[in-house]
């Protein structure tokens, strides 16, 4: 399976996912390093906004200090995307 099994959801990551393209037929997720990671430390990625002012998001406990205390509804993970 894909390493990204391994990643979890943070408001402050220690990651970030970008789409990258080795061809046209073959995309693939790239997680780079936003800042040093300690050995042992949970890798993790932001999943996007909050969505407690549009309803509907699933309440997040992944316990940073700036926590938005909700994560993006399914919809909202593609609303980036869809503005390119």
């Amino acid at each position: 399976g894909s390493v990204g099994r391994f990643v979890n959801h943070s408001c402050d990551p220690n990651m970030e996912a970008k789409p990258v393209r080795i061809d046209a037929a073959l995309p693939r997720i790239l997680f780079c390093a936003s800042r040093d990671i300690l050995a042992g430390e949970e890798l993790t990625i932001s999943y996007g906004e909050g969505s407690d002012a549009h309803g509907g998001g699933s309440k997040c406990v992944c316990g940073a200090e700036a926590c938005r205390g909700s994560l993006p509804r399914e919809e909202s993970l593609y609303e980036e995307e869809e503005k390119r």
